[in-house]
C-alpha cells in the first residue's frame, strides 16, 4: 500500500509464531533461522548500544541488527560493505568468473549446463567439487550436524544416506567459468549479493 509504513518485520512479529504453526513441517532449520533473524532485528533481544549528544544532553538507545542477508533492512547495507571492500582488491589484469552449482537432487532448483572449452578443465573441477562437497556432507553427518526435514526425512539413517550419497557421486555436477562481460567489477556487483549468509551457489573471483 501507498505511503505504508508496515515492514517484513512486523508481520513476522505479529502473525510468524501461527503461520510457522500452521508450516509446521514444511519449513526448514534455514528458513526458520531466517524468520527468527528479522523478526529480532533491532531490537532489545539482540542488545544494543547508547548514543549521547554532548550539545543536546540526549541519550538514544540503538539496537543492534541481525546482518541476515535476507533480511530488509540489512542486507543492502551488508552487500554495499562487502563491495567497497572488495573493490580496493581488483588487480589490472583479465579475470574469470567462476561458479559451483548443485544438482537438482541436493539444490531442488534446475540448473542449465554451461561450455567448458576454456580457463580450465571444468569437468575435471566439476568432480574435484563433486568429491569435496560430498565429503563435506559425510562429515556434516557424522558430526550429527546433518538435519532432514520434509521429503528429505528418510535420509536420516545411516544406509540411505550413503546409498543417497552414492547416487549424487554417479551424477554429473556443473562448473560453470566464464569471462565476465563488463569486467571484475560487474562480478563484484553480483557477488556483493549473495556475500552473506548461507547459498546454495557458491561463487569466486580468481585472476
Amino acid at each position: 500500500m501507498a505511503g505504508s509504513s508496515i515492514e517484513v518485520t512486523d508481520v513476522f512479529r505479529l502473525h510468524g509464531a501461527y503461520w510457522r504453526q500452521t508450516q509446521q513441517g514444511h519449513l526448514n532449520l534455514n528458513q526458520l533461522k531466517v524468520m527468527s533473524a528479522i523478526e529480532r532485528c533491532r531490537s532489545a533481544q539482540l542488545g544494543g548500544h547508547k548514543l549521547h549528544c554532548q550539545h543536546c544532553d540526549t541519550d538514544v538507545i540503538a539496537y543492534n541488527s541481525c546482518r541476515n542477508r535476507h533480511c530488509p533492512k540489512c542486507q543492502a547495507f551488508a552487500a554495499k560493505r562487502w563491495l567497497d571492500a572488495r573493490q580496493t582488491q581488483l588487480l589490472p589484469m583479465e579475470y574469470y568468473h567462476v561458479v559451483f552449482t548443485l544438482p537438482a537432487a541436493i539444490s531442488q532448483e534446475h540448473w542449465q549446463a554451461c561450455k567448458t572449452s576454456y580457463f580450465l578443465p571444468v569437468k575435471v573441477l566439476s568432480r574435484l567439487f563433486r568429491r569435496v562437497f560430498v565429503e563435506g556432507l559425510h562429515q556434516l553427518f557424522t558430526d550429527g550436524s546433518l538435519l532432514f526435514y520434509g521429503e528429505l526425512s528418510g535420509l536420516s539413517t545411516p544406509a540411505s544416506f550413503e546409498t543417497w550419497c552414492a547416487e549424487q557421486q554417479n551424477r554429473e555436477w556443473v562448473v560453470y567459468a566464464k569471462r565476465p562481460f563488463a569486467g571484475p567489477e560487474a562480478v563484484l556487483t553480483y557477488l556483493s549479493l549473495h556475500a552473506s549468509g548461507g547459498h546454495r551457489e557458491q561463487s569466486t573471483v580468481r585472476p
